[in-house]
């Protein structure tokens, strides 16, 4: 199965850049750059004010040709739909101990991450654009059980078909493991947590 990066949920144009005021001055904003690149910039001290995709994990966690899915909670996007667990990289957080915090938060286990699988860009919404990085990980301790954002968790079986799945790069990222059992690239968890060791 061929590998795929790029994914839009939502099919039209992502929506202008809301930022009306400098976060360093306070002076207005004013458009800059070309058609293809467009961007804010301040009128008065002229720092650029981009809008990046938000820097998101998913987590592939495997055991006994299983994966894990969680069903979101209905409050969340695309609520009522199963995924692989998963969120946004919080400021200072390096995505190792992101991918173990939010399968922590999401289903209660502990998790060793053992490789990155796939970067998927994503147009969720028109407002809502992420670059995720996905990751292999296998249990440590614990045993999965719902959380604040998931209604119900479960270990999938590979054999069994999908159910409906929240995003389409994680229906993907798991038909192309399945297919293939690519175990991707090994990750380096000492310089997880922010510390570097030796």
């Amino acid at each position: 199965m061929e590998p795929r990066q790029v994914f839009r949920d939502f099919d039209g144009p992502a929506d202008d850049n809301p930022a009306r005021f400098c976060i360093v001055c306070g002076a207005p904003l004013e458009d800059a750059g070309d058609e293809a690149h467009r961007y804010k910039r301040c009128s008065a001290c002229k720092r650029p004010h981009w809008r990046n995709p938000s820097p998101t994990v998913t987590v592939f966690v495997e055991k006994d040709r299983h994966v894990l899915l969680c069903l979101r909670s209905a409050r969340m996007l695309n609520g009522g739909k199963w995924c692989l667990p998963g969120g946004f990289i919080e400021w200072g957080e390096d995505f190792i101990t992101a991918g173990r915090r939010e399968v922590r938060e999401e289903t209660g286990l502990e998790v060793e991450i053992k490789a990155i699988l796939s970067i998927a860009a994503n147009q969720h919404t028109p407002d809502s654009s992420t670059m995720s990085i996905i990751l292999l990980a296998e249990p440590m301790s614990g045993e999965p059980k719902p959380m604040d954002e998931t209604d119900a968790v479960r270990w999938h079986p590979f054999e069994e078909p999908l159910p409906e799945m929240a995003f389409a790069h994680q229906e993907h990222i798991i038909q192309r493991y399945l297919a293939t059992e690519l175990k991707g690239a090994p990750v380096d968890p000492r310089y997880a947590r922010g510390i570097v060791s030796k």
